[in-house]
């Protein structure tokens, strides 16, 4: 099984759905469950591709001066000062279709023993890096990071990198 992508749309890093609190030049923004709140992962195998989605993430991001914490707000393209840790539970994982449908039962039992749950409760990112790529064109519109950190999955931890698209919300 290989992982491919990992979408954190609506979680953002966690500032979707996130609650903040400063301190000094920094802002620390910690998950908070909620109803919008998902993560989707997407892979292949030697069979077909796959996808599944969870509720729960938790963890938590810590940014500097110039990272965009607000809708619509000016930015610097670069690397950005910012530490962010994120777990998944694994068995909060659930198999789907592409268009979102449930996929099955069965499939869901396959991915928990493949991620090897137990022992490896939980999907964990530590990111060591972010660079803002592209600002938001509209206040709506997305801001264009590359992510990079140490992705641990069924036990193994490995080094990824990833573009992705964050919306920032204000809640």
């Amino acid at each position: 099984m290989k992982i491919r992508t990992l979408i954190a749309t609506n979680a953002a890093l966690l500032l979707v759905l996130a609650f903040a609190s400063q301190a000094a030049d920094k802002t620390q923004f910690r998950a908070k469950p909620g109803k919008d709140m998902k993560v989707r992962l997407e892979g292949t195998s030697t069979v077909h591709d796959w996808q599944v989605e969870g509720p729960i993430i938790g963890g938590s991001l810590e940014v500097g001066p110039g990272f965009p914490t607000e809708p619509g707000m000016a930015a610097t393209p670069g690397k950005m000062e910012v530490t962010a840790d994120v777990r998944i539970p694994v068995n909060s994982l659930k198999s789907i279709e592409k268009d979102g449908k449930p996929y099955s039962d069965k499939m869901d039992e396959i991915m928990i023993g493949k991620l090897k749950c137990p022992p490896n409760r939980f999907i964990i990112f530590h990111l060591t890096e972010l660079t803002l790529k592209e600002t938001a064109k509209a206040k709506d519109a997305p801001y264009v990071f590359e992510a990079k950190g140490e992705l641990a999955v069924a036990g193994t931890t490995n080094s990824h990198m990833k573009l992705l698209r964050m919306v920032i919300k204000k809640f």
